[in-house]
């Protein structure tokens, strides 16, 4: 979602026209984001860190928009939502991993360390409206045109998939 001025007032706007649309009601989105919280506690009892070390209310945020778009993303597709899940395992389903973003010209970002049999799928929105952009493998993704470091040398390395090059989510091939 990016934000422009209209008569003065902060507006979010969306742009996405394609891909496969899904709402969450006002319940799933609220269980889902505190599901997200939870998550965000037990890592913080077990040591799981972020490599660079993001503010605390970054990190909480971010568990909490992931466990909203892995919601709408079991909703979508029609598998049961994981909840809580477990650390390490694919989101969704057996290999599916879900990326999410708020703003419509997002990438689908792929972390080295991910498996590369999964099929990573790109959800844009906030609140209760999301879209799966689309989808790309994670051993696909791992290219080197896509490799950035978006903070420069305090930033982690990933790769960075612009929405042009992904699959529509049609062709997602479900277990």
């Amino acid at each position: 979602m990016r934000l422009d001025s209209i008569h003065g007032k902060v507006t979010p706007f969306f742009v996405v026209e394609s891909g496969i649309k899904v709402s969450l009601t006002p319940k799933e989105h609220y269980q889902a984001e505190q599901i997200g919280s939870l998550r965000y506690e037990e890592n913080i009892k077990k040591n799981i860190t972020c490599q660079n070390n993001p503010p605390k209310d970054w990190r909480e945020r971010r568990m909490k928009q992931g466990s909203v778009a892995e919601r709408a993303v079991s909703k979508a597709l029609g598998y049961p939502w994981k909840g809580k899940g477990v650390h390490g395992e694919p989101d969704v389903g057996d290999d599916i991993e879900v990326k999410c973003t708020k703003y419509p010209d997002g990438k689908l970002i792929v972390q080295k360390h991910t498996p590369d049999d999964l099929k990573c799928i790109l959800v844009i929105g906030v609140k209760l409206n999301y879209t799966l952009v689309g989808w790309m493998m994670s051993q696909d993704a791992k290219q080197k045109k896509y490799l950035w470091k978006p903070n420069g040398e305090q930033g982690r390395e990933a790769y960075f998939v612009p929405q042009s090059d992904l699959r529509p989510c049609s062709e997602l091939e479900l277990k």
